[in-house]
């Protein structure tokens, strides 16, 4: 893992956003910061997502003539063992640099600790 990388996955986990992005913005908003390149999904007229590569941003609105609302966004990590670096959204790579195809979440975890960020277990969360 390169350092670069893990300060990405360091500044989503602290900052709660990507590169600024959080889950409450507009889709509007989410492809000024993460550039046009992406695929548009949808399952009906009530939900919307945005695949960045690595990153992917989610939206629902009550009926077709409301607005967007955010929801979420995921990392989909595991898609770096596959397809690499090349996977990680433009925006992103420009910003941090090379991304290695595995992260070592314990290392992740560490460095997240020593700036007082602390991890829950979903099994801990959910209790």
């Amino acid at each position: 893992m390169t350092p670069h990388s893990l300060a990405f996955y360091m500044d989503v986990v602290a900052s709660g956003t990507v590169l600024g992005a959080t889950p409450k913005d507009s889709p509007d908003r989410v492809t000024a910061m993460l550039g046009s390149d992406f695929a548009e999904n949808s399952l009906d007229d009530h939900s919307m997502w945005r695949d960045y590569g690595m990153a992917e941003f989610f939206w629902i609105r009550e009926t077709p003539d409301h607005p967007w609302e955010g929801h979420h966004f995921t990392l989909q990590v595991h898609r770096l063992s596959y397809w690499g670096g090349s996977i990680v959204n433009r925006a992103i790579r420009d910003r941090y640099g090379r991304f290695d195809r595995h992260l070592r979440f314990d290392k992740l975890e560490r460095l997240l600790g020593k700036q007082g960020v602390g991890t829950v277990t979903l099994a801990d969360w959910m209790g």
